[in-house]
Parts: C-alpha cells; sequence; structure tokens
C-alpha cells in the first residue's frame, strides 16, 4: 500500500496490510531482501517515508496513529496518537522535516511537529474520509482529496481553505500531487481518469485516460517535473511526459 526511495537512493521503505513496515537496501539499482521490519502498528500501513539521514523513517496506519521509528534499534521513538479518530489514510513530510501533515477517514488533516508529538493545528471541510494529502512546493499550502468528490486547496499561514476544487467525476478522489511550479494540481479517481487543475483559476485544464476500471490510487511527480507517475488497483504504473 506504500512505498518510498530515502533521499540518499540506498533505502525503500513500504508497508500494507501486514501492519508491517519493511526496510530494504537498494545496491546498484537493485532491491536486496528485507533488512529491517518494524513491528508496532495494529492496522494496516498506508504511508512511509524515510528521513534525510536514514535512521527514521515516519509510518501512519489503519490503527489511527502516526509513528517515527528509529531504523537501528526498531524501536518507536514517538507515537502521535492524540489526533486522528479512525484511520491515517496518508502523511506527507515537509522539506526540512519539523513537521508533517496526516489526513484520515475523521475527514480532517492535522499539522503535526515531528520533535514534540504536538498537534499543532486542525483543519477541516471535507464532508467524507481525506484520501490523500500534498504540499505545494512553496509549503505555505497543501492540498486535499477525499470521498465528498472535492479538492481542497488549504493556506497554512491563515489556516483557511483558499481554493476548492471540483472535476466532472464525483465522487470520489483518490490521489494528487502538484506540478513543479505548484501551478497545477493532478487529481486520479477510481473512474481512471487524471485531472489536470489550474491552482489559482480553479479549472480543470485537462483529463488524461489511465486505465479502464483501475482505481488510481497514487500519483507522483518527478524530482525535474517532466513526468507524472500513476498506480492503481492493476500491476501498471503510467508515465505522463508533460
Amino acid at each position: 500500500m506504500s512505498c518510498s526511495f530515502s533521499n540518499s537512493g540506498s533505502w525503500i521503505s513500504s508497508g500494507g496490510l501486514d501492519n508491517i513496515c519493511s526496510l530494504h537496501r537498494v545496491d546498484k539499482g537493485k532491491i536486496g531482501p528485507t533488512q529491517v521490519e518494524l513491528h508496532g502498528h495494529t492496522g494496516f500501513i498506508s504511508s512511509s517515508h524515510l528521513l534525510s539521514n536514514d535512521s527514521r523513517v515516519i509510518t501512519s496506519s489503519g490503527d489511527g496513529t502516526c509513528k517515527l521509528w528509529d531504523i537501528e534499534t526498531k524501536r518507536v521513538i514517538r507515537d502521535f496518537d492524540n489526533g486522528h479518530v479512525g484511520s491515517v489514510e496518508a502523511l506527507v513530510l515537509s522539506k526540512d522535516e519539523k513537521t508533517f501533515l496526516s489526513c484520515g477517514i475523521d475527514a480532517t488533516v492535522r499539522l503535526w511537529d515531528l520533535n514534540s508529538k504536538k498537534n499543532q493545528r486542525v483543519y477541516v471541510g471535507h464532508t467524507k474520509d481525506i484520501n490523500d494529502v500534498k504540499f505545494h512546493p512553496n509549503e505555505t499550502s497543501f492540498a486535499t482529496v477525499a470521498e465528498d468528490g472535492r479538492s481542497f486547496l488549504y493556506d497554512t499561514r491563515t489556516d483557511v481553505d483558499v481554493m476548492q476544487y471540483h472535476v466532472a467525476y464525483q465522487p470520489p478522489l483518490s490521489a494528487c500531487d502538484f506540478s513543479l511550479s505548484g501551478r497545477l494540481l493532478f487529481v486520479g479517481s477510481p473512474n481512471s481518469y487524471i485531472y489536470a487543475l489550474d491552482t489559482l483559476k480553479g479549472t480543470c485544464l485537462s483529463q488524461g485516460r489511465y486505465r479502464q476500471n483501475d482505481n488510481i490510487t497514487c500519483l507522483a511527480t518527478s524530482p525535474t517535473g517532466h513526468v507524472l507517475a500513476s498506480s492503481g488497483w492493476s500491476t501498471d504504473i503510467k508515465m505522463w511526459f508533460m
């Protein structure tokens, strides 16, 4: 259900329905066997992100918590368990790795201090499960997609939603990511469409057919900004050149 590279490219973290976060070494482009297994969640692993020093990883889970782990000791450094009611569906780290956002089936997004486990802010507006959350490239705002078929853009300086996006297909919306400039927001849906939204005007600019009858579960823009990757319930990953 989740996977991510470390910034160094030497580790991959993954997690799923077995409630375990697994870590693999990457050597010369090949993924090795599992080196570390982190046990502690009592629900599925929805997201996992390695921190830049390759010594810690943060996870979110269907048990309603997020956990920061020490990879060497395999122990939980910090539990973020006083926030969401129900499953946490996704999380995203800030670039400086001081804060992170999490979203869940309680229709809220929560901003956390990574070092103090403090729930700094709660963002509301959606009426159903929030499936994904991503920081805007300038990190003064972030976007969400939810089961209510809407996508919101929230401003972290004013703590309010500054834009609501609607597409032809409603509901739900399942995944999102920004273009490198932040001018476009890509959102995916279970009807196999990806929509490109203008973040400033709130309009839908284009849509691309991904795969017939395939629920899009993840979207990711490449570091260069030239490619959008999408994945779904099938075994395929599709690359969209922009």
